[in-house]
């Protein structure tokens, strides 16, 4: 029993493996999106990426996520995804970055921040579970341009969601770069269940 329970378990981590080897990495700025343009599913069918967000504002008419030309606070970058236009005073918002199929292997991207306000992360993982951590305010005025990897916060499973919130005032990330591994295919899950049946016949026989 433990020799075949062994092999299943080899024959999914196989499947596994398979997928990790097809996942494919792409890099996503916003340099060539014009300044005030909502982002949502446009990079769906080119880097599998869905944005969505929220803010706590009664006199901003959309929740999603704008891109805003930030190269007045950092001239090497152009454009930054934020959840609503620098200035919106203490409002509270959160940011999503989805793959749309398959799971996150990795994803780095740059986050900017007002100095005296706190990020909460929430990782999303493929079990349904979540994680959080806390990236403290560095303190003073004026905004923060920081690089997070997904090295910072370490996990044994995939990552389907990261949701981004932080305390008030506005936020953004910009110059993601994301490996993605996709989901198993038909093929292979078909033939990981005939195998498994297989196995289980074996037993009784």
């Amino acid at each position: 029993m433990r020799v075949q329970i062994a092999s299943i378990a080899a024959l999914c981590g196989a499947a596994s493996a398979a997928s990790a080897a097809s996942a494919a990495s792409v890099q996503l700025d916003f340099d060539s999106v014009a300044d005030g343009t909502i982002i949502t599913d446009q990079f769906v069918s080119t880097q599998n990426v869905v944005f969505s967000g929220e803010l706590d504002n009664a006199f901003v008419s959309s929740t999603d996520p704008v891109a805003t030309d930030l190269s007045r606070f950092f001239p090497d970058d152009e454009i930054a995804l934020v959840s609503a236009s620098l200035g919106t005073s203490l409002a509270q918002a959160s940011l999503r970055i989805e793959a749309a199929t398959g799971h996150f292997g990795s994803l780095d991207f740059d986050v900017v921040r007002r100095n005296d306000q706190d990020i909460h992360v929430h990782l999303i993982l493929i079990d349904g579970s979540t994680q959080s951590f806390l990236i403290g305010a560095p303190g003073g005025s004026g905004l923060e341009l920081r690089r997070w990897s997904s090295d910072d916060f370490q996990t044994s499973l995939g990552v389907r969601a990261v949701e981004i919130h932080n305390g008030g005032g506005t936020f953004g990330v910009d110059n993601l770069l994301m490996t993605f591994v996709p989901l198993p295919t038909g093929s292979a899950l078909a033939g990981l269940g005939l195998l498994v049946v297989g196995s289980h016949r074996r037993r009784m026989a």
